[in-house]
This record gives C-alpha cells, structure tokens and sequence, in this order.
C-alpha cells in the first residue's frame, strides 16, 4: 500500500487503509510494550508454575467431563478445546524453557506434552465413536 501510495498511483481508499494498518501497528507496538513490561515484572519461577496450573485445571477438567464416560456421549467440542488450550500451554512451556531452562519446566512440559497426546488420541476415538470423520 505504501509502494502505491508513494508512486501516486493510490486511490482515496488506499490511503484511508494505509492510516488504518498504521493506526493498528502503532496500537499493537503498545501493546507489545506492555506485554513485556508485565513478564519483567514475573518470575520465570511464577511463570512455569502459572503454567503448571493452568495445565492442573484443564487435567481436572478432562477427568471430569471425559474420564471413563461413554465415547458416544462425551462433548467432542469442549475436548478438542482442551487440546486447544493444553497445546498453547505447551507453547508457552517450551518458549519459556528456551529462554529460561528449568528442571521444574522441563518435566511439567513432558507431562503436558504426554497428556496432550493422550488427550488428541482420544478426542479421534471419541470422532469415531460418534460417527464423525477423523483428520
């Protein structure tokens, strides 16, 4: 948009977009700041174990909605966002453990990790189980 707009060529509405993708990355560039002003001001201590706890209450989440139900009677949605949020948590995990290596991280990340698979393999049984097509 730049290119067109400097080589004359741009139209009214290229302008207008051009403020807007500028307003935008002005506000997420704020943004950014602020994100990393608040992890300045967390331990990596408190960060894997905020972490862990996340991790804890989705485990607790999955015993009690899928643990030893019925596969044609489970929510398939609410597990495959399980694995959503349990992936991302593993995300973080794994960024925080290159940044800043644990032993504590290190071994709460390989049994996210575990659980993880555990959890995507069932969320393809569960599919099945319900007559839905598995990717």
């Amino acid at each position: 948009m730049t290119t067109i707009q400097k080589g004359g060529g741009g139209s009214e509405g290229n302008a207008k977009n051009l403020d807007v993708v500028r307003q935008n990355l002005d506000m997420y560039k704020q943004e950014l700041e602020q994100v990393r002003a608040a992890r300045g001001r967390v331990s990596t201590a408190d960060m894997a174990g905020n972490f862990g706890g996340a991790a804890n209450e989705l485990f607790a989440e999955y015993r009690e909605g899928f643990a030893g139900k019925n596969r044609q009677q489970v929510d398939a949605a609410k597990l495959g966002s399980i694995c959503d949020r349990l992936g991302e948590i593993a995300t973080l995990m794994a960024d925080l453990q290159k940044s800043n290596p644990s032993d504590t991280n290190a071994g709460n990340l390989e049994i996210v990790r575990t659980q993880l698979g555990s959890f995507e393999t069932e969320y393809d049984e569960v599919l099945r189980a319900q007559g839905k097509n598995v990717q």
